[in-house]
């Protein structure tokens, strides 16, 4: 089974030293406002971005963005 949450993109930035900073708060307006009550309030924060990674998401700031939480497989656990 997995899990999907809808965040927004709220900010977007970097850090002093250069590193990328993304912050997604749980979306809690527009078609998912109704639905919102029901479930908890969160933010998530990602760091160390590469600069392509960092770009997609600010080409996002202020938009929703679909996030999915499953079990990894063993491809994903394998070290590249």
């Amino acid at each position: 089974m997995a899990v999907r949450a809808m965040f927004y993109v709220n900010h977007v930035g970097h850090s002093a030293s250069g590193v990328g900073i993304v912050k997604l708060n749980a979306t809690t307006k527009g078609d998912y406002a109704a639905w919102s009550k029901y479930t908890p309030n969160g933010q998530i924060e990602i760091t160390s971005l590469n600069e392509d990674a960092t770009e997609w998401f600010h080409q996002r700031l202020g938009e929703d963005v679909a996030i999915s939480f499953d079990d990894p497989t063993a491809e994903d656990l394998a070290v590249k």
